[in-house]
């Protein structure tokens, strides 16, 4: 309530910010960060990560995080969207086959000493520029229809980073061995599949592997 207006269509906001010092926070919204200059430290809970242009973050509600400046100028830019964007474009995002892996996996596995996270490339940086570009041009618009654009903007910029990451899994691994992959895969069928009966060698299976290599792997 502190961050989002009372307008029925207030549901996303974009800001870029460029000093930083090192301040942990946590809020009740999904926040989108890229690194667009420079580098620094990204904190996560009691994790300490450098990070450079083209890094990529999710922030899920209540998990503490913060920034600090390496470089003088340090510019990230900060997307974020409260739990009525999600409810009002839930069909779509379902759709999304790598919204789970970047919302919801990812940022637990960063937290636990995975460094799972993307690195976006030059030219995905450079079209998404485009669109930051639109929502810097509207940031102090407080009109129905700059809300709703902030919103459509916002939906397109999460479609484009899962398709990217969909098309560059191995990016996401950052530093990590090649059989973090199988995992990842199998936290994405049990998060799409909860409600249904999931059994330890059907997940195995899905990694090509034995059951007794999957726990071992899954531990």
């Amino acid at each position: 309530e502190e961050i989002f207006p009372h307008r029925p269509h207030a549901m996303t906001l974009a800001f870029q910010t460029e000093q930083y010092r090192y301040r942990m926070h946590e809020h009740d919204f999904y926040e989108i960060n890229i690194i667009l200059e420079g580098s620094g430290y990204h904190y996560i809970e009691s994790r300490q990560l450098k990070v450079n242009v083209g890094d990529m973050f999710v922030i899920p509600p209540g998990v503490l995080h913060g920034y600090e400046n390496i470089d003088p100028v340090f510019n990230v830019f900060h997307l974020v969207a409260n739990k009525s964007f999600f409810t009002k474009y839930a069909e779509e995002i379902k759709l999304l086959g790598q919204f789970k892996v970047l919302f919801e996996i990812e940022p637990y596995l960063r937290v636990n000493e995975r460094n799972f996270y993307i690195n976006l490339d030059y030219d995905f940086l450079t079209e998404l520029k485009s669109d930051i570009t639109i929502l810097e041009s509207i940031k102090s618009d407080v009109t129905d229809e700059s809300d709703t654009i902030r919103n459509i903007i916002t939906l397109k910029i999460i479609s484009s980073l899962c398709r990217y990451a969909k098309q560059n899994s191995e990016c996401i691994n950052k530093n990590e061995p090649k059989e973090y992959q199988d995992i990842m895969r199998a936290l994405e069928y049990i998060h799409n599949n909860y409600s249904e009966k999931i059994t330890i060698p059907d997940l195995a299976k899905l990694c090509n592997v034995s059951k007794s290599t999957f726990l071992r792997k899954f531990k």
